[in-house]
């Protein structure tokens, strides 16, 4: 129901706007696919921002500044400081792949 528009009683507003906000992604991501447009920086910060949107507008479109960890993962995801440079690595793989 989210999806088409509508709120769900008894949910938080940032509750459906991460519904409302994936939907958005999704649909952004299908265009950026039906186009068969290259994957670029810009458009992974656009596809963050739109997930983040009213969440939490400050990080929006942001590589993470902070380390995480995943809990219960077997993957460590790279300090914060490696993400810009690792997702440079991405979309050089991703454009030898094509």
């Amino acid at each position: 129901m989210v999806l088409e528009g509508i709120t769900i009683g008894g949910k938080s507003l940032p509750e459906h706007f991460e519904a409302t906000n994936h939907r958005d992604a999704i649909l952004y991501v299908e265009e950026i696919v039906t186009r068969k447009d290259a994957l670029t920086q810009w458009q992974i910060k656009n596809i963050h921002s739109l997930v983040l949107k009213g969440i939490d507008d400050r990080e929006a479109g942001r590589y993470r500044r902070e380390n995480v960890v995943i809990s219960g993962a077997s993957t460590t995801p790279p300090d914060a400081h490696h993400v810009d440079e690792a997702m440079w690595s991405l979309l050089a793989w991703s454009e030898q792949a094509e």
